[in-house]
């Protein structure tokens, strides 16, 4: 049975967390925000039990009401001239995730769902929803994906600006 007051007390962590990581500028800051001070009080200070299902869902089908308000007319006309190369980028991205995960799960004995899921190049939020649907280990997916995004926003902006002061074209 679910505590009602332990539902708004975990909504009302996320929610602050979210706002300040989204203020203090942190990339994606509402979802980490939201993540990493759930997780920390789960943690260190009160164990929260997890969102009802029905509370999941609806906020599964808000994310994918948010993606899909991101794809415009404008998008698809130019995906036409992106066709070649997002096939290929797509591609090798699946081939990378999909190896990379088979070695995690044969080098840490993770299981194969989780192991992919995290490793594979999809968004945290998209990546942990697919780990939960097929039965992984969601918080390992999650905790690994937060740890590429913040190395791939902290990482590439550097090597792009000394790939740029380089003269790198």
């Amino acid at each position: 049975m679910y505590n009602p007051m332990q539902i708004i007390v975990s909504l009302c962590v996320g929610a602050a967390g979210g706002i300040l990581a989204y203020r203090a500028g942190v990339p994606a800051g509402g979802m980490v925000g939201a993540m990493v001070s759930v997780a920390a009080v789960n943690v260190f200070v009160y164990p929260m039990p997890l969102l009802p299902l029905q509370l999941r869902l609806g906020g599964q089908i808000l994310i994918g009401v948010a993606l899909g308000l991101q794809v415009t007319r404008e998008a698809i006309d130019h995906l036409k001239e992106m066709v070649v190369p997002a096939a290929l980028m797509t591609v090798a991205l699946i081939l990378a995730g999909l190896l990379i995960g088979y070695l995690l799960h044969l080098f840490t004995g993770w299981d194969l769902v989780s192991s992919v899921t995290s490793a594979s190049p999809g968004g945290m939020t998209e990546m942990s929803l697919l780990c939960d649907a097929l039965g992984g280990d969601t918080p390992r997916t999650a905790v690994m994906q937060l740890v590429r995004m913040v190395s791939v926003v902290t990482v590439v902006p550097w090597v792009l600006r000394l790939m740029l002061n380089w003269g790198v074209k």
